[in-house]
């Protein structure tokens, strides 16, 4: 609705002379990709995230409507005009509405020509193990790449990302713990629409986030105290490096975007959000047809839910295609790609090897650099520094 507004504003509307000749240009210019709000990204959109856009427009105009904010004839259904009568200014029909109920207005359904019909998902990029590895290899920062392993290994947007708190990461001997029971550790989160929902994470994840709120951001927050002022620490885990607060959800995506087409690779941080979901049906799938069931036997719906849990979609509808592409690769499936549901474990094993090969090498120039300062040594204190210095850059690269 901001976004609405504050085309309002450019074009010196006033919200209550909305018609649809403002709302079919408002909407074509969405289509278009042309810039009409600061926020937007100037960039061509999805017709079903338009439609998304209209319906909550459409639905606030309809309440105004019926609580005697606007006009009596400003909003009316299509059979208005079919039986001979005005045109209203905008053209609704809603369905489900009964003003005897707790809740009147939550099950509505909306009908506008304005919307589109025939929805088709858009064509995304799903990147590889190996496109994916080589992108975050590519981000300059240990949080950037932490926060990019978060959206391929959880699903979750960038915005929830950038909200998760430090409070929601387990201790170093919590995540010991599940790690030796074989377990995930899952919190609440507040996401999209402000609805609730578990995420389940693996030790690998947790470990390297918790490395980071003990290590490179904890430098940060000391660093932001001693300059003085009223700083205080946020309670979310991942902190811009210039101002010590909350990361902005689209200066990171900007990050991965980037970083991807370093990689020669079209594809942003959403992709790897699609790329969990691929391989989450993928595997609900491989284990019901190891069990020796066949195609039949799968009950796509119920695998879809479960995945919309997760993603806290509210409708399954938009995840159907990728179970068109999972029966396609089970299709086309040689003996060489059976390996395939390996590739996440293994590929985030190697990430916390490399880690942990870091940290061991900073922990020895330490030592050294000690011994040096301890031996009156100061020239060589200097070098083992600036090495270590040079190590914990090249680890950020």
């Amino acid at each position: 609705m901001r976004m609405f507004w504050e085309h309002l504003s450019n074009e010196g509307r006033d919200w209550k002379d909305v018609d649809d000749d403002f709302l079919r240009d408002f909407r074509n210019l969405q289509r278009s990709g042309v810039r009409i709000s600061h926020k937007q990204k100037g960039e061509e959109l999805f017709e079903g995230t338009i439609n998304g856009r209209l319906m909550t427009i459409l639905a606030f105009y309809w309440w105004c409507h019926k609580n005697g904010k606007v006009r009596e004839d400003m909003i009316g259904p299509s059979r208005w005009e079919e039986e001979g009568h005005f045109r209203p200014q905008i053209v609704l029909d809603v369905k489900g509405y009964d003003p005897r109920s707790d809740s009147p207005y939550k099950d509505l359904k909306y009908s506008s020509p304005l919307l589109y019909k025939n929805i088709r998902a858009p064509k995304r990029t799903i990147p590889t193990e190996d496109q994916t590895s080589k992108m975050q290899a590519k981000l300059s920062s240990f949080r950037d790449q932490i926060m990019s392993q978060w959206t391929e290994q959880t699903g979750l947007r960038a915005f929830e990302i950038c909200k998760i708190k430090v409070e929601d990461v387990p201790s170093f001997d919590d995540i010991d713990a599940l790690e030796d029971a074989d377990n995930h550790h899952k919190f609440l989160l507040k996401g999209k629409g402000r609805k609730e929902r578990f995420i389940y994470v693996q030790s690998d994840l947790l470990t390297s986030t918790r490395e980071y709120i003990e290590g490179e951001r904890a430098q940060l927050v000391e660093r932001k105290k001693k300059k003085g002022g009223a700083y205080h620490e946020p309670e979310e885990v991942f902190l811009s490096k210039t101002t010590g607060q909350p990361l902005d959800s689209e200066t990171f995506s900007k990050y991965v975007t980037k970083a991807f087409r370093k990689t020669g690779v079209d594809a942003r941080n959403h992709d790897l959000r699609a790329k969990f979901i691929t391989k989450f049906i993928q595997q609900k799938i491989d284990n019901i047809i190891k069990e020796g069931s066949g195609w039949e036997a799968i009950d796509v719906d119920t695998i879809l839910l479960e995945a919309a849990e997760r993603l806290g979609h509210a409708s399954i509808e938009y995840l159907r295609p990728y179970v068109v592409l999972e029966r396609k690769r089970l299709l086309a499936k040689t003996p060489a790609s059976k390996a395939d549901s390996l590739d996440t474990e293994i590929t985030a094993k190697k990430r916390r090897l490399q880690a942990l090969t870091r940290q061991v090498r900073e922990i020895e120039l330490l030592r050294e650099a000690a011994g040096k300062l301890t031996e009156g040594d100061r020239g060589g204190f200097i070098r083992e520094v600036e090495e270590l210095l040079r190590n914990m850059k090249a680890g950020e690269a």
